[in-house]
Parts: C-alpha cells; sequence; structure tokens
C-alpha cells in the first residue's frame, strides 16, 4: 500500500471513529433527555451542589404537597391519542367558575410544580386540574413528549373537560408554559395563560443546556443524530417545534412571568415570547431575584397579587 492509500485509510477510519461517536453520542442524548426518569413525588434531595433557591424550594414544595393530600380531590384518568393513560388531579373550589388546568415542568409532576397554588385558586372560586404529562408522575409512558406530544396530551385533557366548564385557562410551568403556549394558539377559546419560565423552543432549551459544557460543532452533530433517533423513535422532529413561532397566533390574555436569575431559561426568551405575542391584554413580570421555576418561592406574595389580578 502506498502512501496516498495509507493516508486514504487513516482519514477514512478517523472520519468513521468520528461519524461513530456523534451516532453514539446522538443515541445517548435522545435517551437521557426523552427516557422516563421516576422520582420521589417531592423530587430530588438537597445537596451541597443545589443552590440555596433550590433548597427552600424543595423544602416548601415537600410542606404544600403534604398539606395538598390533605385536601379532597377527584382522581381522574384519560386516554390520549396513542392510547396512552394519563392522571390528572381535580381540585373543586366551593363556588366553582371556572377551570384552571396547571402543566408542570420537566421531570417533574402535577402536585410537585403547582401544591402551593391550588387553595389559593380554589379561593379565588377556580377549580384546579394538576395533570401528570407523559412519563411523569403516575401517568403512563416510557418516552417524554416534551412539549410536542404534551401538546396534544393537553387538548385532550380539554376535550375532556369543556363540557364541564365555560372558562378553561391553562397555567404552565417551564416545559409545561412552553406546552401551553402551543395549546393556546391551537385553540383561540382558551380564557387565558399563565406562562412561567417556558422556553423559545426545544431546540433552544437543549442550546442553552450544553453551551458552557460544548462547544458547537461537537453539540450540534449530536443534536442531529438525537433528531434522528427522536424521528426513529418518537416519530416527530423537535427542531420543528417552536413556541417562539406559535406564540405569534396566541391572542387570549397572557401572564409571562420570569426569573431573572434563571440560567435554564433565559429572561430573554421570555422577553421575546413577550414582543411575539399580539395579544391586546399581555403583561410580562421578571423576578430578578429568582431562578429557574423558583418566582413564586421567591417573591410568593407579589405572585399570588398577579394571579388575584389575572384571574379576576
Amino acid at each position: 500500500m502506498g502512501p496516498v492509500e495509507s493516508l486514504f485509510t487513516v482519514l477514512g477510519s478517523f472520519v468513521g471513529l468520528v461519524l461513530l461517536y456523534f451516532i453514539i453520542g446522538g443515541l445517548s442524548f435522545f435517551i437521557s433527555t426523552f427516557k422516563r426518569v421516576d422520582s420521589d413525588v417531592y423530587g430530588t434531595l438537597p445537596d451541597d451542589k443545589m443552590s440555596e433557591q433550590k433548597k427552600m424550594r424543595y423544602e416548601m414544595r415537600r410542606q404544600e404537597i403534604d398539606h395538598l393530600d390533605t385536601l379532597s380531590c377527584q382522581e381522574m384518568e384519560i386516554e390520549s391519542f396513542d392510547g396512552t393513560k394519563l392522571v390528572g388531579r381535580l381540585y373543586r373550589a366551593e363556588k366553582s367558575k371556572a377551570l384552571v388546568i396547571c402543566v408542570h415542568g420537566y421531570r417533574s409532576n402535577g402536585r410537585r410544580c403547582f401544591g402551593g397554588f391550588v387553595p389559593a385558586l380554589n379561593d379565588q372560586g377556580l377549580d384546579v386540574l394538576l395533570v401528570d404529562d407523559r412519563a411523569h408522575g403516575d401517568s403512563e409512558g416510557k418516552w417524554t413528549g416534551f412539549t410536542v406530544l404534551d401538546r396534544i396530551d393537553v387538548k385532550c385533557w380539554i376535550e375532556n373537560m369543556k363540557g364541564s366548564y365555560d372558562k378553561i385557562y391553562l397555567f404552565g410551568n417551564s416545559m409545561g408554559a412552553a406546552t401551553c403556549g402551543l395549546v393556546a394558539a391551537d385553540i383561540p377559546e382558551i380564557a387565558g395563560l399563565v406562562f412561567d419560565c417556558g422556553f423559545t423552543s426545544p431546540m433552544e432549551a437543549f442550546r442553552t443546556r450544553v453551551k458552557d459544557k460544548m462547544p458547537s460543532f461537537l453539540s450540534e452533530p449530536v443534536f442531529f443524530f438525537g433528531r434522528l433517533w427522536c424521528r426513529m423513535i418518537l416519530g416527530f422532529d423537535f427542531k420543528k417545534v417552536s413556541t417562539l413561532e406559535e406564540m405569534k397566533k396566541v391572542q387570549c390574555p397572557v401572564l409571562f412571568i420570569q426569573g431573572g436569575n434563571d440560567k435554564i431559561v433565559p429572561k430573554e426568551m421570555a422577553e421575546k415570547l413577550f414582543e411575539a405575542c399580539p395579544s391586546e391584554s399581555k403583561r410580562l413580570e421578571i423576578f430578578e431575584e429568582a431562578e429557574h421555576s423558583a418566582s413564586f418561592y421567591v417573591e410568593r406574595e407579589r405572585y399570588l397579587s398577579l394571579l388575584h389580578e389575572f384571574f379576576n
């Protein structure tokens, strides 16, 4: 074998190894992101690596869930478009006038994310439905929907509940907020949307998570192959979903809430979503000291005041 042939053999081997790395990397990214991970209803136990806000949020959520479990609720189950069983818990107000469907964030569940809001919303005469997304909490599913399938699931919940209510609101947190934004774009009859720290798109959320850990010339090929695995296994391409684009269709009242110290979903995303939304009744509130999904725990009274004004 001559020097030229040897060079091509070495280059071919190198390219093959790089390609194999990206294929395996894409599969690893897909599995780590989309595969179901069951955890305690309270969430991950605090450790020394957690910020003080995360530790505070854990303790407060634990108390909220314990209190929530003392309240009466109606356990609900529906079947989504693909046969997946979805579970929710309906907490009724004494004099109900509307329903708020609460959609939690990634790797969370309905009670953990919204347990602290139920009493306050019930006091405003609002029934509250806490849903567990597919592959979360008590709902079925091996793979998460990462807004794409959750969008259809929430519409199934709305279809199931709309016969009992004249008004249905959506209240989403993080991934749940992005999901609710997609649903509000599809269903003009939604009475209003509370959008807490939702991202502009799954792709941008993934990029934000790795931008300080991996250069784009490595992460983008991994995402590319991750998308291929997603299409083959789940049947959709997460890159084609954009809450930012869909927000341009949302006409209902929207309350945007965002932490100013959020490193997972930076406040620039909230500002872009706010600007894109054409609703004549929209408001953006930045909780400057709050980290991701922590605005309610950093300034509880302010948050509850905003909700009281919004739902009235």
